[in-house]
């Protein structure tokens, strides 16, 4: 006889939202609109498509808020976008995107009263101050290639710049002194000279604020680990799927594709958690002819998901992207001359060269690896962040943290975390690597001259 339903066991943690999409939909609703909120409202929605039956992908606009506050000639593509094998996942992920990439925006002006212009020569003495060679990683060759290129110049250590006193990542209650232009994306500072790239890696959002510092600091390690990887042609482990639900997975994502995936181990000795990369290659001549997304958590099997379906999703834009973004797939694509994150996407999806370029992707590996023999490090996020720092705080000293959730969000659960580790290699314009940064030379230097496929 069956137990009445009295009888039996009850869940101990309830459904909080139900159904889940439409709580996420009204979350939405809730933060985006056409007249007011974030992002607009509208979504454009790719699903069930030919090129992945069974990946969601989804995007949205943001207003040109980059021209209200750094002036009406600046372009700045915010890379939008949610994927996942679900909709619900899509929908969150791209929510999160956009209030994220709001608040690094918008994040210089609302710091704007704690900036203060110094040189670093008025600095040095001061013990907790962001050292030279960590500010100047341009060499004086970059430079001179950037010109008429870019708006990149040279600073000297006398030059004045804006700089920002941030909480330590590793001494609670010490602060340190970093350039303003590290910080925050597309940072114009008046009669400054701009000499530093920043870019939205080391920047989440989450519901839950040690979360969103958990995926902050992790992007931070997958950018090092990517930049290392490509430029000084450092080889990586291939990755061989055994985990059976993740490669059926791959298969039903790319059955209709004639392509290679190349899962690759990017984790760099010494820092924490597993960085992947996902390398997309046609077969044949048809286009987009290279791929490659990169991901990075603490349980092996989904940071290697995060980073396939990033992969999956970078395919639709490389394929249709003489479509989504002519200027940059039908003008004349070279490498040597790429100096956002389209254009390289662009050159690597391109048709030209194409044995080459497989080529190039194939001889990265050495070895493999089987995803199940990784650890997992995985645990309570107390523990998790206690590990994270611990490890960072062996090859760093400067690293910094900031809560730069936008005051508009303060009524909500949002919370947007901000990290720097000047010792780690941030991403760069693809054709302009940080050749003179301390820790690119420390693993030999630019090895490659390409620029590195990554949006």
């Amino acid at each position: 006889m069956s137990p009445s339903l009295d009888e039996r066991p009850r869940a101990t943690r309830p459904l909080r939202f139900y159904p889940a999409g439409a709580h996420i939909i009204n979350e939405f609703r809730r933060l985006c609109g056409q007249h007011f909120g974030i992002a607009e409202s509208q979504i454009v929605q790719v699903t069930q498509s030919g090129h992945a039956p069974r990946m969601q992908t989804m995007t949205a606009r943001l207003p040109y808020y980059h021209k209200v506050l750094l002036g009406d000639k600046t372009e700045i593509n915010y890379h939008l976008s949610g994927y996942g094998v679900y909709r619900e996942e899509a929908l969150v992920r791209l929510l999160g995107e956009a209030i994220e990439r709001y608040a690094l925006v918008t994040a210089a002006a609302a710091v704007k009263s704690r900036l203060f212009t110094a040189s670093y020569n008025d600095l040095k003495s001061e013990p907790d101050v962001m050292p030279w060679d960590l500010i100047s990683t341009f060499t004086d060759d970059d430079y001179a290639r950037m010109r008429g290129k870019v708006i990149f110049r040279a600073i000297t250590p006398d030059d004045k710049i804006s700089w920002l006193w941030c909480p330590s990542l590793f001494d609670s209650g010490k602060d340190i002194a970093v350039p303003a232009q590290c910080l925050f994306t597309g940072a114009q500072l008046r009669d400054e000279i701009p000499f530093i790239t920043s870019f939205s890696k080391g920047c989440a959002s989450h519901t839950v604020p040690e979360l969103a510092l958990r995926s902050a600091l992790l992007e931070a390690v997958e950018a090092d680990a990517l930049m290392i990887r490509w430029y000084a042609l450092m080889k990586a482990r291939r990755v061989v799927v055994d985990d059976p639900i993740l490669r059926d997975l791959l298969g039903e994502i790319f059955e209709t594709l004639h392509v290679e995936v190349v899962p690759y181990e990017y984790t760099m000795p010494g820092l924490p958690g597993h960085v992947f990369a996902v390398a997309v290659l046609s077969r044949e001549s048809e286009r987009p002819t290279v791929l490659l997304g990169a991901g990075a958590g603490l349980s092996p099997g989904p940071a290697l998901y995060r980073t396939v379906i990033e992969a999956a999703a970078i395919h639709y834009i490389g394929y249709n992207g003489p479509v989504l973004q002519p200027r940059d797939y039908l003008g004349e694509v070279d490498d040597a001359d790429h100096v956002n994150l389209d254009r390289n996407v662009a050159y690597w999806a391109s048709a030209a060269d194409g044995d080459a370029k497989r080529a190039c992707m194939r001889e990265m590996v050495d070895g493999q690896v089987a995803l199940s023999t990784l650890p997992d490090y995985a645990a309570a996020i107390d523990d998790e962040l206690a590990y994270i720092v611990g490890e960072l705080a062996k090859v760093s000293r400067y690293g910094v943290h900031l809560d730069i959730t936008p005051p508009e969000l303060e009524q909500t659960q949002w919370s947007v975390a901000r990290v720097f580790i000047p010792e780690l290699l941030q991403v760069s314009l693809p054709s302009f690597p940080y050749s003179g940064h301390p820790r690119l030379l420390e693993f030999g230097g630019v090895r490659n001259h390409l620029p590195h496929p990554s949006p």
